[in-house]
């Protein structure tokens, strides 16, 4: 019997490290696989994962309003909105630590960007008519990939990323 206990316990921890394998993986593709549908630059933050401390190291400071940051660069100008409470809050639905990105968009205003710039793989999102008129959104739920796009003079105006579907899974929290 004790054998029998010990081999459970050796296949119960191999059950144990292959599903915390599997859920990094996961993770990792999830949060990751967003560079290969959008251009790299607009992907080095990576909603779910990334920190204040990443987006800082990447756009310098910027202007806060508790949670919710706006950053500056030669073509965009940048928000983001941070978590603020783990899952001991009533207020937060993710489970990530104070201070990681829950979203980061990029507005162009008047700056132009072509879309071949922006999606380097279009049939991996779902086009639709967008609330603005003369705009059509493209959307990648599962990676959480929002871009905002101007047929009329062919431009982006925003790219919005946020946690996507395949992330979502692995942080939200218990009720």
């Amino acid at each position: 019997m004790l054998s029998n206990s010990k081999c459970t316990w050796h296949l119960s921890g191999y059950a144990i490290k292959s599903t915390v394998l599997t859920m990094i993986v996961l993770f990792a593709s999830a949060a990751f696989g967003q560079v290969s549908l959008v251009s790299e630059k607009y992907t080095l933050i990576k909603p779910g994962v990334s920190t204040r401390k990443d987006v800082e190291k990447v756009y310098g400071s910027g202007k806060s309003d508790d949670y919710f940051v706006k950053y500056n660069d030669d073509q965009a100008t940048i928000f983001v909105t941070y978590s603020s409470e783990g899952c001991d809050s009533r207020k937060r639905a993710w489970g990530v630590p104070a201070w990681t990105v829950e979203e980061i968009s990029f507005d162009f205003g008047e700056n132009s960007v072509p879309l071949n710039e922006i999606i380097l793989d279009r049939s991996r999102f779902k086009k639709s008519n967008s609330h603005v008129i003369g705009a059509v959104t493209y959307l990648n739920e599962d990676l959480g990939i929002l871009i905002e796009y101007y047929a009329k003079f062919k431009t982006v105006q925003n790219i919005t990323l946020s946690i996507g579907r395949n992330l979502r899974k692995g942080l939200a929290c218990r009720k």
